[in-house]
C-alpha cells in the first residue's frame, strides 16, 4: 500500500516533468526565421506593399500607421490598420515609431527610423538629394502630392524626381549630361521620390 506522502511526492514530480516537457517544446517552437541573403533593395522590391510611416497608436491586434510616403504599392488613403496575431515572429510596434514598414514579420525588410525601441542606435532620418547642378526647370518639379512625382536616373543611378509626365524629358538630358569621372557611391541606400514643400525631390535613407 502506498502512503499518502509518498504518492503527494510522485504526483508532484509528475506535474514538474510535465511542466519541463511543455517549456522545452515550447522553446522549439518560438520563432527560428531563416535568413535573407538578398541585398536589402531586392529584397525591398520584392514585398506588395512599402512606406515611410509613424506607428498612431499599437495595440495586441491591431497597429495603425500614418503613410507619409508611399514607396511601392497601393493605398487608398493616409492611414494603414495593420491586424495582428500574437507570433514571436512578429515586428515590435510601439506608439510614436517611424518605420520603413515593408511587413511585419521580422524577417520582412521592415526597418525603425526613429522613435522608441532604437536601442542606442542613431535614428535615420530621409535626406533630400541635391539635385541643384542639374539644372532642372522649377515647372519640371512643381507639385501638390507624392504621386505626381518620378524618380530620375543618371550615370550614378537615381539623381532627382520630377512631374511624371517631364520623366522621358528629363532622363534625356540626363543621359547627354557628361559624367564628372568621380566614383559612384556604394552607400547601400534606399531612395523614393516625394512632393515635398510642392516641390519634386529625391529622398534617400542611408542603410545601417
Amino acid at each position: 500500500m502506498t502512503r499518502p506522502g509518498r504518492a503527494a511526492r510522485r504526483l508532484g514530480r509528475g506535474i514538474l516533468f510535465v511542466a519541463l516537457v511543455l517549456t522545452t517544446c515550447s522553446s522549439a517552437l518560438a520563432c527560428s526565421p531563416v535568413a535573407d541573403r538578398r541585398p536589402y533593395a531586392e529584397r525591398l522590391a520584392s514585398v506588395p506593399l512599402a512606406f515611410i510611416g509613424t506607428v498612431l497608436a499599437a495595440g495586441a491586434d491591431r497597429v495603425e500607421f500614418k503613410v507619409e510616403h508611399l514607396l511601392q504599392g497601393e493605398l487608398a488613403q493616409a492611414t494603414y490598420a495593420l491586424p495582428r496575431t500574437p507570433s514571436t515572429c512578429n515586428l515590435e510596434f510601439l506608439a510614436g515609431q517611424r518605420w520603413l514598414y515593408a511587413g511585419d514579420a521580422i524577417t520582412h525588410p521592415s526597418l525603425l527610423l526613429s522613435g522608441p525601441g532604437l536601442a542606442g542606435r542613431k535614428p535615420v532620418q530621409p535626406q533630400r538629394v541635391e539635385d541643384a547642378a542639374l539644372d532642372l526647370p522649377a515647372a519640371w518639379q512643381r507639385c501638390e502630392r507624392d504621386p505626381q512625382c518620378r524618380r530620375v536616373r543618371g550615370p550614378c543611378g537615381p539623381a532627382s524626381a520630377v512631374r511624371a509626365e517631364r520623366q522621358p524629358e528629363a532622363e534625356a538630358r540626363l543621359a547627354r549630361a557628361s559624367h564628372d569621372g568621380h566614383a559612384c557611391p556604394t552607400q547601400a541606400r534606399v531612395t523614393y521620390a516625394a512632393c515635398v514643400a510642392l516641390r519634386c525631390g529625391l529622398w534617400t535613407l542611408a542603410l545601417p
